[in-house]
């Protein structure tokens, strides 16, 4: 009798084995926004600009770091909104489109 049980889930399990491997692999569907913010006249990176995003999946924000970068990944597809804001200055990107395992450079130059 437990000889037959062992068999019975030893064939179960193979079985189901068998069945996820023989699945067609899922395809990517995210991809990222990154980029980096410099000032406008003298170039240089800007650290601490608040990067918001709007999009599919609702609202997210991020903080430049000390080398002007920022990244947002595992985005879903679709099209998004980048504002960025330092001080009392916001500049705007509309109509960014992420598609499938993509990366989307949006630089900004803050006046």
């Amino acid at each position: 009798m437990l000889r037959t049980r062992k068999l019975a889930l030893a064939s179960l399990l193979s079985s189901l084995l068998a069945v996820s491997l023989s699945r067609p692999a899922v395809a990517q569907t995210t991809g990222s926004i990154v980029g980096t913010v410099v000032e406008k006249d003298s170039g240089n990176k800007l650290s601490g600009v608040t990067v918001m995003l709007q999009g599919p999946q609702g609202d997210q924000g991020a903080v430049t770091g000390e080398d002007g970068s920022y990244e947002f990944t595992a985005l879903p597809l679709g099209r998004y909104v980048v504002r960025f804001y330092y001080g009392d200055v916001a500049v705007e990107q509309p109509e960014v489109l992420i598609s499938v395992d993509k990366k989307v450079r949006v630089n900004a130059r803050m006046p």
